[in-house]
């Protein structure tokens, strides 16, 4: 039985962090920052990347919904077969 929606957000949240989180280190690995010394941008790729990835994969995650089931409760549902004139006949029950 149906029984409303649900968003995405917290599964938009990690797949930001681990996306925004990749992308920013890549993208920091192929620059440089040069304070007193040259080295290389990947920590603060990760450290801009993830935030925003969660930021932006938590957005996306809250507009997508899906439909919330849950099982019917009830006694359960029966098949019976019986003899009727020339053949047989099939029928079906439900107990709630």
């Amino acid at each position: 039985m149906r029984d409303g929606t649900r968003s995405h957000v917290w599964a938009g949240v990690g797949w930001g962090l681990l996306s925004g989180a990749l992308l920013g280190t890549a993208i920091g690995a192929t620059q440089e920052v040069c304070i007193f010394t040259c080295s290389s941008a990947a920590p603060i790729g990760f450290m801009l990347g993830a935030p925003a990835g969660m930021l932006i994969g938590g957005v996306v995650g809250a507009v997508i919904r899906t439909d919330r089931w849950r099982p019917l409760e009830g006694n359960g549902a029966a098949v019976r077969l019986r003899a009727v004139g020339n053949g047989v006949g099939v029928g079906l029950e439900v107990a709630f």
